[in-house]
């Protein structure tokens, strides 16, 4: 459950990042920064800080009393 739940901190942190890093126009290095294009509309993102940014949250949620 505790993966689930990281998700959505993971996803914001790689959004949040990439739209940064990526809007001043690097690529990030081994961040891989791509843009993505959905309809009319583009956005940054970065699938191993998208990996990183998840298991951060799940360690730090599974560490937290229930």
């Amino acid at each position: 459950m505790n993966l689930f739940k990281a998700l959505v901190p993971g996803g914001l942190l790689s959004w949040v990042v990439s739209s940064v890093i990526g809007g001043q126009g690097s690529r990030g290095a081994w961040l891989t920064i791509e843009r993505l294009h959905f309809d009319q509309h583009m956005i940054y993102w970065s699938w191993p800080l998208f990996v990183i940014g998840t298991v951060l949250a799940w360690a730090l949620l599974a560490m937290m009393p229930q």
